[in-house]
């Protein structure tokens, strides 16, 4: 059979496309995915990077389920000019109308123009949630030809999800028809992170989390040279430990920095730590301010940034910019603390204020984790989505009526 027997068929069916499933840093797609209770959920990918981590989840590699010589031309066909053969096309869409999918969502701008061939194969109701880079940046390189190749999903999805009013305004601008998209923030694992014990005290050291990718985009090395200017200031109130968890491309340079500045005993390079193990959760509660400086690098900006939510579910005070979504998850000194991109000096300052005041860590840090309780947790913003996935069904119904 091609679906287990623990699918419940009363259930509507949603398939899923994603062209890798799933990169190391794409679980917030696997957790929408898994967040769904009135829907059923299919995935489809063109292949398999790691499953392992939603076991629950039906996954279809298309590069799987062809026959050894189509398979061949199907991966030399996707490594010269990343799309799929027709005889691809017509297998995965098969595929799809074997599973009963009511349904198309597509996780990337990108992938759904990847995957466009096979939704004109089902002519079924589709929609695109935009993340970021698939927005920003992806659009404008190979010198805007990327802009062109985005138009026919424009014109043949039927609805767009943009994260926040900013990434709504992007992709006005990339040529998407503003009737057809829908600001949506597809929420986070709120109760994973929560962490009411949290004790805000005076401690000889305070820690200090950057939790994310080391690209220039979340902008690691801006908190090293702000914690710099504190550690010039030769004040001994002023004691911290910064832990970078995550990895990329800047880790080299930013631990060259580190030893040039005489910080091995002062910040820790955890590497990448996967999103559901226990020792990820156990570093927002070990910490005890959070800092995310996101900017935009070469045209790439951020959607929503999740570690963020996580950081303040866990009650963690938190420091990022005015950058793409963010200002509309953060109050600036309300409930967490923005200064503008690149700001060195602003950042070093909302740094000093938490490391020597207490008190504003304590009603910043709560506040924070009553706003994610209360607006950004997964199962009420799924909530969200499987109305809108309703709507859907419903506007296809009466267009079916009327033809």
């Amino acid at each position: 059979m091609l679906f287990s027997k623990n699918i419940d068929m009363k259930k509507p069916r949603s398939a899923h496309f994603i062209r890798g499933f799933l990169q190391p840093t794409e679980t917030f797609v696997g957790n929408q995915i898994t967040a769904l209770e009135r829907y059923e959920p299919v995935v489809f990918c063109h292949h398999l990077i790691n499953g392992h981590s939603f076991p629950s989840i039906k996954i279809t590699a298309v590069i799987d389920i062809l026959p050894p010589i189509q398979q061949l031309l199907q991966k030399s066909y996707y490594k010269l000019f990343r799309g799929m053969t027709p005889f691809a096309s017509n297998q995965l869409a098969h595929r799809v109308k074997l599973s009963g999918a009511r349904l198309l969502h597509f996780h990337y701008l990108v992938d759904a123009r990847f995957f466009l061939p096979v939704l004109r194969r089902l002519k079924l109701p589709s929609v695109v949630s935009g993340y970021g880079w698939d927005v920003s940046l992806f659009p404008r390189a190979n010198f805007g030809c990327n802009y062109y190749y985005l138009q026919p999903i424009f014109r043949e999805i039927d609805l767009f999800l943009a994260m926040s009013d900013d990434m709504k305004k992007d992709m006005i601008n990339i040529g998407c028809p503003e009737r057809k998209i829908l600001v949506h923030y597809f929420g986070t694992e709120i109760n994973r992170f929560v962490f009411s014990e949290r004790q805000y005290t005076n401690k000889r050291e305070l820690r200090i989390l950057f939790c994310a990718q080391l690209i220039a985009k979340k902008a690691p090395l801006l908190v090293l040279h702000a914690l710099k200017i504190l550690e010039d200031e030769r004040n001994n109130a002023l004691e911290w430990k910064l832990v970078f968890v995550g990895d990329g491309p800047l880790r080299a340079q930013l631990e060259d920095t580190v030893n040039g500045f005489g910080w091995k005993n002062k910040v820790k390079f955890a590497g990448h730590i996967p999103y559901h193990t226990a020792q990820f959760v156990e570093e927002y509660k070990k910490a005890d301010i959070y800092i995310l400086p996101s900017m935009t690098a070469n045209g790439e900006k951020e959607g929503i940034p999740g570690s963020l939510i996580e950081a303040m579910a866990s009650g963690l005070p938190c420091i990022s910019t005015y950058h793409a979504g963010i200002p509309s998850i953060i109050t600036s000194g309300q409930d967490g603390f923005l200064t503008r991109e690149g700001d060195i000096p602003a950042i070093t300052e909302v740094l000093r204020t938490l490391l020597l005041e207490t008190d504003v860590r304590e009603r910043v840090g709560k506040a924070a984790a009553k706003k994610a309780l209360l607006n950004y947790d997964i199962r009420a913003r799924t909530k969200v989505l499987e109305n809108i996935y309703d709507s859907m069904l419903i506007d296809k119904s009466d267009q079916s009526n009327c033809s």
